[in-house]
């Protein structure tokens, strides 16, 4: 899980596991494995998606709606 939200957007508050890639630097990153699946997040899911449509991996997605969708259905987020 990838989030690609600014550094200050992360610290306020994140997924429990995900790493921050801000979506500035994530096309840049050839260490991102192309056959595993890699899920994007942002704060509504747009950030995501233009993250998703520059990678162009066969396996990544976008998690639609964000951080205030996952937080919506009631899952966990926390503070650096």
């Amino acid at each position: 899980l990838i989030d690609v939200r600014s550094a200050v957007d992360y610290k306020r508050e994140h997924i429990p596991g995900s790493r921050l890639l801000p979506l500035e630097v994530l096309a840049e990153r050839r260490e991102l494995p192309r056959d595993q699946l890699i899920v994007l997040i942002c704060g509504t899911g747009s950030r995501s998606e233009i993250g998703r449509e520059r990678l162009g991996f066969t396996k990544v997605a976008s998690l639609r709606g964000g951080l205030s969708a996952w937080k919506r259905d009631g899952l966990p987020g926390r503070p650096s």
